[in-house]
């Protein structure tokens, strides 16, 4: 090698990242417009690599007690941008979720604890859901606990996800009015049920001292919850145990009838 190669290795600008790569048009290195890419093996391959977009929740990993705003528990990424879920009847105890194109998504079994299966059951609050994957994988739970007093009925409803996970608690005073809390007890939602002659019953959902942003619609025997689908996923999961609560109560009520 002469003494000019030398101070063109040197003193010559680098070479552009593309050349490197994807190689460029023949030429002297150093000269505008025909930079040379390094002599590479013969037997080398360039495949481009896929542009995957990496969650920041698996970036973090959650932690119970710590949950992030974009925790997304596995199994509810179709709940990422979600707007509309629908909760119907239930067959054998097995409530179906679907989405707008009526694609199962979810089944949530409602069950009792113990082997009692009968309605003092329910009347002692040993009742809950969980909700699982078409394949029948389990991934949240609800476990339902009553306080009844002479003039009131409440009830408190614990919802966590696989393995362990708490999410947040539904309070129910009297079927009527619900309120929703995070694991450090601040209130997110508070939701009213409004019934009247002329149109079909809704839960009118809306965030302490704020407007109404979503609803929950019975429609039919059904009932479909409307959110904006930025919300946040776990935020979203409550709700959808809330509207399973209320058709739970809305199969009882009809098959009593």
């Amino acid at each position: 090698m002469s003494s000019s190669d030398h101070t063109m290795k040197y003193t010559s600008p680098p070479p552009k990242y593309e050349d490197v790569v994807f190689g460029a048009p023949a030429g002297v290195h150093g000269q505008e417009g025909a930079a040379t890419a390094p002599r590479l093996p013969q037997n080398y391959t360039h495949e481009p690599l896929p542009y995957v977009l990496i969650p920041r929740e698996q970036l973090q990993p959650v932690v119970p007690g710590q949950l992030t705003d974009t925790f997304c528990p596995a199994g509810f990424e179709c709940l990422l941008t979600a707007q509309e879920i629908k909760v119907y009847p239930s067959q054998s105890r097995v409530i179906k979720i679907k989405n707008p194109q009526k694609e199962l998504v979810f089944t949530a079994k409602y069950e009792y604890e113990g082997d009692c299966l009968t309605c003092c059951c329910e009347a002692g609050g040993q009742m809950g859901f969980t909700i699982r994957t078409p394949d029948k994988r389990p991934l949240a739970y609800m476990k339902k606990f009553n306080d009844s007093g002479f003039f009131t009925d409440i009830k408190y409803m614990d919802v966590s996800v696989i393995p362990d996970v708490p999410l947040g608690r539904i309070q129910c005073k009297n079927n009527t009015k619900f309120t929703i809390s995070n694991t450090s007890g601040d209130q997110l939602f508070i939701i009213r049920r409004k019934t009247s002659f002329l149109s079909n019953t809704i839960y009118e959902i809306n965030r302490p001292d704020g407007p109404v942003f979503a609803l929950i619609e019975v429609a039919g025997i059904k009932h479909k919850l409307k959110v904006p689908p930025d919300m946040q996923v776990k935020n979203k999961i409550l709700l959808i145990f809330l509207s399973i609560f209320a058709q739970h109560q809305k199969d009882v009520n009809r098959r009593r009838n």
